[in-house]
């Protein structure tokens, strides 16, 4: 399974937060964002979180594993509950 807390974009550089350790490189999060799949909500122009990771989160944050925090935008905030719902609901069921 993907490892990644979240991913946050500045200017162009990308840092990718993964459980051990933070990656940087170079590229556009929209492009991460197509690769990364379902599991994965744009809650912020500069954040991409995943939602394996997420611990709480309320209309202004999400707040993740191991300290990580995400901005949530507040138009961003209703899909990113009705899609973690959803992964919530088709997760719940699969054996760890």
């Amino acid at each position: 399974k993907n490892k990644r807390l979240f991913d946050k974009m500045d200017g162009t550089t990308k840092s990718i937060s993964p459980l051990v350790e933070e990656i940087e490189y170079y590229g556009r999060l929209g492009e991460l964002e197509a690769e990364a799949g379902r599991d994965f909500f744009r809650c912020h122009r500069s954040y991409l979180v995943n939602f394996q990771y997420v611990e709480k989160y309320d209309a202004a944050s999400v707040y993740l594993e191991y300290g990580g925090q995400a901005i949530m935008a507040k138009k961003n905030y209703p899909e990113f509950v009705r899609q973690f719902l959803q992964y919530n609901k088709r997760t719940r069921d699969l054996p760890t």
